[in-house]
């Protein structure tokens, strides 16, 4: 299995900015006027932490320290939904609201929609901000290599000197 330091959205300060950029969703969405802030607020937690907590177990699974297209593919629309029922279940157990009974069909499909590109978009951003760390690590770790080289070639001619 790959390092947990490398399984993409392994560092605490992932959970930390999905759990943020799902409030932001959450407030995003009551301004335009699509329930309320709490509705929101759970169906955007629930979603957003569904769909990454895949994308991290098919990372892991695929050991890759970024999620393939095909885990993308299969994490997205499969977390909206665990996300979407567990949101339901939510307000339903704590809030005593019944939004099962609220939907249609037209609503569902955008929602769904809705949920897909959000969680598409915020994917590939984790991604690219996971590839950016690599790649700089990579740079750092080929300049200190780039310095060991120059500090044992100043070494050889030093004695090469003497």
């Amino acid at each position: 299995m790959a390092k947990t330091s490398s399984i993409f959205l392994w560092k605490p300060m992932d959970w930390v900015l999905t759990l943020a950029i799902n409030m932001l969703i959450a407030v995003m969405l009551t301004l335009i006027g699509r329930c309320s802030f709490l509705s929101n607020f759970v169906f955007s937690q629930c979603i957003g932490i569904s769909v990454a907590a895949l994308l991290m177990i098919g990372s892991a699974y695929k050991r890759r320290n970024v999620p393939t297209l095909g885990v993308i593919v299969l994490a997205v629309p499969i977390g909206v939904l665990i996300g979407a029922g567990c949101a339901f279940a939510i307000m339903k157990l704590f809030f005593n609201e019944d939004l099962v009974s609220k939907l249609n069909v037209s609503n569902s499909i955008s929602s769904f929609a809705l949920s897909l590109l959000i969680g598409i978009v915020i994917s590939f951003y984790f991604i690219q901000r996971n590839l950016k760390e690599k790649a700089e690590k990579e740079i750092i770790k080929q300049k200190l290599k780039k310095q060991e080289t120059q500090s044992a070639l100043v070494t050889t001619e030093l004695k090469l000197l003497q």
